[in-house]
């Protein structure tokens, strides 16, 4: 071990240090503990000493004087770090003791350091008194210093004077009330009226009849602390404080962990502010033993298993349960349960939910919680729920049958002291599709504003219609944008999804392409400059239109809306290029809109292809290879879902492809016939009886067009 001055200008490390500077060293065993030594009577120029470091640059492992550290298996260097800054210097006076020496800081600190204050390590002492601690005053009048307290250096120079207390003196504890977060408990702190000798033992008093009220909170007392913001030394009640030579001044510390919110319940969670019209939960203290959960099938919605998810999968649950005919169950009794009066907006927790129930209050012993199995509010399977083990913490998954050994405990959510009410949309029967979601929790005096149906809900062969309160729609119905007040006394607001009969999808625009470029059931009519053949396909049309690849159809712009079909007849004559059938987009691929095309692109492979883009991306449907045939009449149709963001295809009746589109994408542009947009990609062959519907053509209507 050596250790270097780092061109120290003066002084030595003085007598008492174990160790000699550099080129003395000393041979140290491998793991023995190496006390580091103070700087003794080193200067370096009036520059201040700020400890020793393996680096010459003071850029290693920096020790301040005093520090224990094990012996390296290898030789070990320690380097004087200076620093030219401004620094300042702790000193200890004996202050008039009688034998003992006082402790030396040798380090030199910046400005608004923390300081250590250090022990009465010397041993001082005073005949007749007994050390006290340190003191900025020599009097003892000043700011008392305890040993191992912290104090923010000034930029000054500090002298911390021995405290010398009068044996036979007595001392006094003061426990004072703390305010928390700027609100003032109310009732008195407790009275210790006892005078102590130093070094008597005095019990902890509880806090009496302190309680302290926030945000609707009673918070819960959790001890006794020398600082009020809880960073000095803490003391519990009941427990035993060794009397010092001083005073002593204990600081109520509160918490909302483990208060009690306006149901009554503990609080378990702060999400910190209000969110969504939330910002606590707090867990009751009814509790449920041999429950069931559920049958083993499904709730037919999905539930969540995040904090805040409770609420909605509760409200899921019991609905799916009423619905059944069930009863007593556990999602069931945790929505009906009224506690703390009015409160009667309970909810079976989620598994995040549950998972801060054990953590926050079960392991502090807090809410006579059983160390077994609770359910929570999240479905797993058609089999399984979740469920929280309050003895592990752990979370796992429970046959929904299962009985005992199961527990159940209500939460709920809140900001003020008044209960709150949500709106739950059910997808009723939807087979694809989201229900929306509405996170905000109302009180009484608010409404809610209705969400259309955003996820995109379907059933085979029906249209979505509104919302309605009953499943059967026999409640009162509700529409995007319309507002539901919630009263006094209100229920919650289920809002089941309403259905009726899709109608067949109308023709929107017809272009038979018989002689004329006339829209036949509407004013769309074509423009261009078209070649009339007499090739048709038989299906009682006289002529048909000819592309030679030379010129296109011109179409105004017709409001396809989000589900269309197109149906048109077509022969592809030969030759290598993409032919276009109709389209309102241009050649790039990933330009706003569609195009429904033959493939004959460099590998001549004649899918069927119908391509959407949004001017970033592209996405396309296919056929197989050869869907088409070169001189042949074949009917093709493509059904087009932005809702549901999928398309389908068909040749000759039967479906050949279906697969992803994108779900945004231009359907109000002026449109093409025989080519694209920008006037590229066109088609060559002949086509006949092109038709537009509104809505999406079942396999059996475009068959029987087909067989026209």
């Amino acid at each position: 071990l050596r250790l270097n001055d780092s061109a120290a200008t003066a002084g030595d490390l003085g007598v008492e240090s174990l160790y000699e500077l550099y080129p003395a060293f000393a041979v140290v065993q491998v793991g023995t503990p190496v006390v580091v030594p103070a700087r003794g009577t080193l200067e370096r120029g009036g520059e201040g000493f700020r400890g020793w470091s393996t680096r010459p640059s003071g850029g290693g492992v920096t020790y301040r004087p005093g520090e224990v550290t094990p012996m390296p298996a290898h030789d070990l260097t320690l380097h004087a770090v200076w620093t030219s800054e401004p620094t300042f210097e702790v000193t200890y006076s004996t202050n008039s003791a009688t034998g003992g020496t006082a402790p030396v800081d040798s380090i030199s600190y910046f400005p608004g350091e923390t300081v250590t204050v250090l022990p009465n390590s010397g041993g001082l002492v005073r005949t007749g008194y007994t050390f006290g601690g340190w003191n900025t005053e020599p009097s003892g009048d000043g700011e008392d210093r305890l040993p191992d307290s912290t104090f923010m250096m000034p930029d000054a120079d500090v002298t911390l004077y021995a405290k010398w207390i009068p044996e036979g003196s007595t001392f006094t504890v003061t426990y004072l009330e703390n305010e928390f977060d700027g609100t003032v408990p109310a009732g008195d702190a407790p009275i210790d009226g006892i005078n102590y000798l130093a070094g008597e033992p005095a019990t902890i008093l509880d806090h009496g009849s302190l309680v302290l009220s926030h945000n609707n909170i009673q918070l819960r007392f959790v001890e006794w602390n020398t600082q009020p913001d809880g960073g000095g030394t803490s003391h519990a009640a009941g427990s035993t404080l060794t009397m010092p030579a001083n005073n002593v001044t204990l600081y109520a510390i509160w918490d909302v962990m483990g208060g009690i919110g306006p149901g009554g319940g503990l609080v378990f969670y702060d999400r910190g502010e209000v969110i969504d019209g939330w910002r606590y939960l707090e867990m009751s203290q009814t509790e449920w033993n041999t429950i069931r959960w559920g049958p083993n099938s499904l709730v037919g919605s999905p539930t969540g298993t995040g904090i805040g998810d409770g609420r909605l999968n509760t409200m899921l649950v019991a609905a799916w349960l009423d619905s059944l005919s069930l009863v007593d169950r556990a999602a069931q009794v945790a929505r009906d349960l009224v506690e703390g009066g009015t409160f009667d907006d309970w909810f079976l927790p989620s598994t995040d939910e549950l998972m801060n129930v054990h953590s926050v209050l079960h392991l502090e012993g807090l809410g006579s919680l059983n160390s077994s199995t609770y359910w929570t509010s999240t479905e797993v399977n058609a089999w399984n729920a979740a469920t929280v083990n309050m003895s592990t913490g752990s979370s796992g998954n429970s046959d929904k049958t299962f009985v005992s050994p199961r527990y159940a405990r209500a939460v709920r959510a809140f900001r003020s002291d008044q209960p709150t009410r949500i709106v739950v949309y059910h997808p009723n029967g939807a087979s694809a599709g989201m229900v929306p979601v509405d996170p905000y929790l109302y009180e009484v005096g608010q409404g809610a504003t209705i969400i259309g149906n955003t996820g995109g809900l379907s059933r085979p062969g029906e249209v979505f219609v509104g919302w309605n309160t009953a499943i059967d729609g026999s409640g009162d119905g509700y529409t995007e944008s319309d507002t539901h007040p919630f009263v006094v006394g209100g229920p919650d607001l289920i809002l089941y999804a309403q259905w009726e009969t899709d109608p067949a999808p109308s023709l929107l625009t017809r272009w038979t392409l018989d002689a004329t470029l006339a829209d036949s059931v509407g004013t769309n009519d074509a423009t261009g400059s078209p070649v009339w053949s007499t090739e048709n396909p038989g299906k009682g049309l006289g002529q048909s239109i000819e592309f030679t690849g030379a010129y296109q159809l011109a179409v105004p712009a017709i409001d396809l809306g989000d589900e269309f079909t197109v149906s048109v007849w077509i022969r592809v004559s030969g030759g290598q290029s993409v032919r276009t059938i109709f389209a309102n987009n241009t050649d790039q691929g990933s330009s706003d809109g569609f195009k429904l095309f033959v493939n004959n692109w460099n590998t001549s492979d004649r899918r069927l292809v119908l391509e959407t883009g949004d001017e970033t991306n592209q996405e396309k449907t296919e056929s197989p290879i050869d869907a088409v045939v070169d001189g042949i009449w074949h009917h093709v149709v493509f059904t087009v879902s932005r809702l549901m963001a999928t398309g389908a295809i068909y040749r000759d009746g039967v479906q050949v492809a279906s697969g992803p589109i994108l779900n945004v994408f231009a359907t109000n542009t002026p449109l093409a016939i025989g080519g694209v947009t920008n006037n590229l990609f066109r088609f060559n062959g002949f086509m006949s009886d092109l038709r537009v519907y509104s809505g999406i053509l079942t396999e059996p209507q475009i068959l029987e067009i087909f067989n026209e």
